[in-house]
């Protein structure tokens, strides 16, 4: 695994919340990932964004997990083929695992919520 494919909108949400650096040069450290950043990103740009980001969230998260990685494969990349075709940020494996679980769990603290009706998913 050198590299994760996300979308431009994937991409978009999590711009959003790098609010503190860049991940390029801090990492994990970079993001604000909470429920009321998710919240407040959805009302902005549209609540219907919710199901697909969640979906593809879990997919990504499921995948790293199950991912078997070499130790010659320090750092994966995080590539949106929308905006070129190198990785717009790096984390190591474990960094991506933890990140994407966080991210998990927000999105289902967020759904039923007063702003994000429940999904189903």
């Amino acid at each position: 695994m050198k590299a994760l494919d996300i979308t431009d909108e994937l991409y978009k949400l999590l711009d959003y919340s790098a609010i503190y650096c860049s991940p390029n040069c801090c990492g994990l450290q970079a993001f604000e990932i909470h429920k009321g950043l998710l919240t407040r990103y959805l009302m902005d740009f549209g609540l219907d964004l919710y199901p697909k980001l969640r979906r593809e969230i879990d997919s990504i998260y499921k995948e790293v997990k199950a991912a078997k990685v070499d130790l010659d494969e320090q750092e994966i990349g995080l590539v949106c083929k929308s905006r070129g075709a190198t990785a717009q940020f790096q984390l190591t494996h474990e960094e991506l695992e933890h990140f994407f679980l966080r991210w998990t769990r927000v999105f289902k603290q967020v759904e039923g919520s007063n702003a994000v009706p429940s999904y189903n998913l």
